[in-house]
């Protein structure tokens, strides 16, 4: 099973680079958020997390995705603290 962190390099129209993060595993988006994989399924579940499941049955999501989602919830929290939610 894959799991784990991968660090995509892409090239914007202006030809600056620029990092986006994928995560693979719910473990790993879990440590990325600082939450517990029952969390991140209830979110999944009930709240329109941004992850989505592999045919290979693998949660994958984006730091960026992420980080989006957790500032529309609550945009004075920072990710990994466990208030306001």
């Amino acid at each position: 099973m894959i799991s784990g962190v991968y660090l995509i390099m892409s090239k914007c129209n202006d030809d600056t680079k620029y990092d986006r993060t994928l995560l693979y595993g719910l473990p790993a988006i879990g440590k990325y958020v600082g939450y517990t994989t029952q969390t991140l399924y209830r979110w999944i579940r009930k709240e329109a997390f941004p992850a989505g499941k592999l045919p290979e049955g693998v949660w994958m999501s984006s730091t960026e995705l992420i980080d989006r989602w957790l500032m529309t919830r609550n945009p004075y929290r920072s990710r990994g603290e466990k208030t306001l939610l």
